[in-house]
């Protein structure tokens, strides 16, 4: 069997889809020695900083099959001159997508990961032409795709009621924490670490900042989390880079005067930010909408009580080892901070349910059930 995928993420494996590939394709690797893998991409003007950022497999089962053509000219190949990709990289089985691009196949079979609608669901949370192309995509999808893989229950209901897609199009493959996501117990690092931020206790949130993510209401529950519990020490610390409408964040910072007591700390290596996961006293992600939610599963797997949101993914991620609040409400997230953090049995009993919730996700299984998707597609064309 031959399976070419797309790896125009490549060299973003730190962040969304390009975690999700990375990931993915060096699990296969590890699992599979025998099929043959082609990544396929169409670069321009990134191309040499593409080909020297991709962390791609080296065995020899895998291989890089790159194109240097600007976008436009790609589009008008595939969308008006009826192209087809096996003309550019050779004959296939399957063809893997990431959604992003969804090219036209000759004979191949085609699997699309889409990994959430929130841009079709939330259009004010994206850019107009987000919001289009989100859409005009997701209607590709629909056209193109044999098999579609998503990565949480909610979001294949989110995909068959928008999109019309029989359910059995549709298979749910979650994802995990990475495997550097895990307690650190040596107290030389923790140390370091800390000097380093100059921080000592405090309330985690890791994710871009953008009106998605739910960081203003957030920014008020910490504040009146600490009005009502004026002796407490822990500063608010929100790691992530700035996103889309993220200005308003800073301005609410400065409404609430805290800005003595919230650190915006930008983007930071994974090496980092495994530490900020295992000092904090607590993790809150009050996201209004996730495809998944992987920052829930990688502070569980440090050993962080997590405050998550009960909407969307979240409550399937986390399982009973979270605290679910209504991420609207301000009270609530103020009070179920409180609670974790004077609580020491519960903070334990959390911590110990976090460990054993994260635990049932893996790369591994990622890959394991998406070949799986694969095979079961190879034999269907026998």
């Amino acid at each position: 069997m031959k399976i070419a995928i797309d790896v125009g993420l490549m060299g973003e494996e730190k962040v969304g889809a390009g975690t999700y590939l990375f990931n993915l394709l060096n699990n296969l690797a590890e699992i599979d020695k025998v099929t043959q893998y082609t990544g396929y991409g169409f670069f321009f003007r990134s191309f040499n900083s593409k080909l020297n950022s991709m962390s791609f497999p080296s065995q020899s089962n895998f291989n890089l099959n790159i194109k240097r053509f600007p976008a436009g000219f790609v589009n008008l190949l595939f969308n008006y001159f009826n192209c087809n990709l096996e003309s550019f990289i050779g004959k296939v089985d399957i063809v893997h997508c990431l959604g992003s691009f969804v090219p036209k196949v000759r004979c191949a079979r085609l699997v699309v990961t889409v990994f959430d609608l929130s841009s079709v669901l939330f259009q004010t949370f994206h850019t107009t032409f987000v919001t289009r192309e989100a859409y005009l995509q997701a209607k590709l999808v629909t056209k193109r795709a044999n098999k579609i893989i998503t990565i949480s229950h909610n979001s294949k209901r989110d995909i068959i009621r928008l999109l019309c897609v029989p359910e059995d199009k549709v298979v749910v493959i979650p994802l995990a924490a990475g495997e550097s996501y895990k307690r650190v117990t040596e107290f030389k690092s923790i140390e370091r670490f800390k000097d380093r931020y100059n921080l000592d206790k405090y309330i985690l949130y890791v994710g871009t900042l953008e009106p998605r993510k739910n960081i203003i209401n957030l920014l008020k529950a910490y504040s009146r989390l600490i009005k009502k519990v004026p002796e407490l020490n822990d500063h608010l610390v929100i790691v992530g880079k700035k996103g889309w409408l993220y200005t308003g964040i800073f301005e609410e910072v400065k409404n609430l005067r805290i800005e003595d007591k919230v650190i915006f700390t930008g983007y930071v290596p994974n090496e980092d930010l495994v530490l900020f996961y295992n000092c904090a006293d607590l993790f809150v992600y009050p996201s209004f909408y996730e495809g998944f939610g992987i920052p829930v599963l990688e502070a569980m797997s440090c050993g962080t009580p997590v405050i998550t949101s009960n909407i969307s993914s979240l409550p399937e991620v986390a399982g009973d080892a979270a605290i679910l609040v209504d991420p609207k409400s301000v009270e609530e997230i103020a009070n179920a901070m409180y609670k974790v953090l004077v609580d020491v049995n519960l903070r334990e009993e959390m911590i110990e349910k976090g460990l054993k919730q994260a635990a049932q996700f893996s790369w591994k299984k990622t890959a394991q059930e998406t070949l799986a998707v694969y095979n079961a597609l190879d034999e269907r064309c026998e």
